[in-house]
């Protein structure tokens, strides 16, 4: 077994013993180095164009007399401040949701009290007439 070479290892060391394999290989290793610029000028190409990507911003909910007088022209946002300003406004969305949802259990609560005070008054009224 001492006298067995791998051809691989030779190759590397010896590339006048195996040209053609010598050759294969630094036609892949260019060949993945091309893939390697290639993928790298894509990613640096999108990280270019999401860069200068913009976004106009959220228009508010306004009374119509406010949307009689011109307003300015808003800043185009990048796509972080866009992700931002909506995450801003959902979370905004869900307090008010939250407060109408204990406003209305309240106001349930309430009209079920006011059922029962109905229902014990007139049961008193009517044992009394």
């Amino acid at each position: 077994m001492t006298g067995f070479a791998c051809p691989v290892a030779s190759a590397v060391q010896h590339p006048s013993r195996y040209p053609l394999y010598y050759a294969v290989a630094q036609r892949e290793d260019a060949a993945e180095e091309a893939e390697d610029t290639a993928e790298q000028a894509e990613d640096t190409a999108e990280q270019a164009e999401e860069s200068q990507r913009r976004y106009p911003p959220e228009a508010p909910l306004t009374l119509p007399e406010a949307e009689a007088r011109p307003a300015p022209p808003p800043r185009l946002l990048t796509a972080e401040e866009k992700i931002a300003e909506v995450a801003a406004l959902l979370q905004a969305q869900r307090q008010e949701n939250h407060c109408l949802q204990l406003e209305m259990e309240a106001l349930r609560d309430s009209a079920s009290l006011v059922e029962r005070a109905g229902a014990v008054g007139a049961g008193t009224l009517e044992g009394k007439c």
